[in-house]
């Protein structure tokens, strides 16, 4: 996995994180970046204030947040983490107050996330160590924050880890998920291994993984876990899809009655999308051109509109000439994300584009660019020849 994926992934686990630095530039694959200068520093940033004042050493941290270092290269940046990462360290060897310590603690995690992001050789192992130090820790703040970043580790890990590697990370996600406090952090956790797993194509294990994160949750019976049941049982809907046959009812923009049942014996796409959307807009042409290739070989297309405004979205058809059916709810309370159709089947990024073959079988949930072209080849031979002057369908 990618360096920058981990930064990224073990920080959705934290994201009570108080402190942080500010996001400089990746390293790129020329070693050799170009020195920016930035303004001197009136004072040294590195010099450690007196005693445990709450007050007088969240405002050192913050201080020491937005510095940074006089030229922006791959080694200054690195030489200056390392000295923050060292003051950081000595303070939280004092005796602090517990919201002060926390903030050392997620301080020291982000910045030496950041030094593995910009290639520090030793900065992975000092991470694990400093991560193991946490989770054995007497204090009960200390071990817990340990504990969630351990897991965030395991889980950006997953692309990497072996079969009973990834069952034992659901079993021990979900026993934290069913046991102790309620808390962001728990759901969060279990978000993100659910979505990893299916990020790296163990589609299996995901959809047990989004069923026994709901069990665990709806066992706390607390409503305000309502919400995150539904979509931990909605995903693994949508997810076992693949083989399948997909429902889809609701109302056309005419207001008349729409059931896929309808088009069976064609190729469909479902495409979940938006006009706010960027990636949908930037796929729309290579849709179009593919509906106006396949359309008489059997293909169609059904837009599930995730829009706010009826009015919009009509404008938008129009200008764009779009010829296939679109749905869009007729109630103002489930329209955008509260969209009946995409909460069935827990659409929560757009776009989403889930083909369904001859026999209303679904064959693809990502069904896409290049991965919508082979499809359709697949299904329903070559395209029809385009007229003379136009551009073959281009594929991303």
């Amino acid at each position: 996995m990618p360096r920058w994926s981990r930064f990224a992934l073990t920080l959705v686990a934290s994201a009570m994180c108080s402190y942080s630095l500010p996001m400089l530039p990746a390293q790129d694959a020329d070693p050799a970046l170009p020195a920016i200068e930035s303004p001197a520093e009136e004072s040294d940033p590195f010099q450690l204030p007196e005693g445990t004042d709450p007050e007088a050493i969240q405002a050192y941290m913050q201080q020491l947040a937005r510095s940074r270092p006089k030229a922006l290269t791959p080694t200054n940046i690195r030489q200056h983490l390392r000295k923050v990462n060292d003051s950081i360290s000595q303070l939280a060897a004092r005796e602090l107050d517990e919201e002060t310590l926390m903030m050392t603690v997620d301080f020291r995690f982000s910045v030496l996330s950041q030094l593995e992001r910009f290639g520090d050789e030793e900065a992975d192992e000092d991470r694990r160590k400093f991560v193991e130090a946490l989770v054995k820790d007497e204090r009960e703040p200390v071990r817990e924050r340990g504990v969630i970043y351990a897991f965030a580790d395991r889980i950006a890990d997953i692309g990497e880890a072996d079969a009973e590697a990834r069952k034992k990370l659901v079993e021990d996600v979900g026993a934290y998920a069913r046991d102790g406090e309620i808390s962001r952090e728990r759901i969060d956790l279990a978000m993100a291994t659910a979505t990893n797993l299916e990020r790296v194509g163990d589609m299996e294990l995901a959809i047990a993984a989004n069923n026994l994160f709901a069990k665990y949750f709806e066992s706390r019976m607390d409503e305000r876990l309502s919400d995150v049941v539904e979509q931990f049982r909605a995903t693994g809907r949508r997810l076992g899809l693949l083989g399948n046959v997909m429902e889809v009812k609701g109302k056309t923009l005419a207001g008349a009655d729409f059931d896929l049942t309808q088009y069976k014996g064609k190729v469909v796409l479902v495409d979940f999308w938006a006009t706010w959307c960027g990636p949908c807009l930037a796929e729309l042409p290579h849709v179009k051109e593919l509906y106006e290739s396949y359309k008489g070989k059997g293909f169609d297309v059904v837009g599930i509109s995730l829009d706010d405004s009826r009015e919009v979205l009509d404008e938008f058809l129009k200008t764009e000439q779009i010829a296939w059916v679109t749905l869009f709810p007729e109630q103002e309370e489930q329209m955008g994300w509260n969209n009946p159709i995409a909460r069935h089947y827990g659409v929560s990024g757009i776009p989403t584009a889930i083909l369904i073959d001859q026999a209303g079988k679904v064959v693809s949930l990502e069904a896409r660019g290049r991965e919508l072209t082979a499809q359709l080849e697949r299904l329903l031979g070559p395209a029809d020849p385009k007229p003379a002057g136009e551009e073959a369908p281009k594929s991303e």
